[in-house]
């Protein structure tokens, strides 16, 4: 899910800013994301769970690289589940999820 949503978010800050302007040496401002998936799954699932990109990374030392201290990507999706009995305040405000769950 986060190498998808990664894909999505570069699409989209491809879309919105000037192909020129990735090359200028100025700063281009974009808007901050923030990545959430509705879950509503059948196998039993947590209320919510956060889901990193880095637990994707093989270690530098799988592949003949030294360990860098940091991360130089990372990216957060916040998991929530919505099946029925779950995360019930959410659920109630959205018309459609309250639905769609019941």
């Amino acid at each position: 899910m986060c190498l998808r949503l990664l894909l999505y978010i570069a699409r989209i800050y491809e879309k919105i800013t000037n192909e020129k302007a990735i090359y200028s040496t100025r700063l281009i401002r974009l808007p901050k994301p923030e990545f959430f998936v509705l879950y509503n799954g059948k196998a039993p699932y947590p209320d919510e769970a956060l889901l990193k990109l880095s637990e994707a990374f093989e270690s530098g030392a799988s592949v003949g690289l030294p360990e860098k201290v940091g991360l130089a990507l990372e990216l957060e999706v916040k998991v929530i589940n919505i099946n029925l009995g779950r995360n019930e305040k959410i659920v109630k405000r959205c018309e459609t999820l309250a639905c769609i769950t019941a």
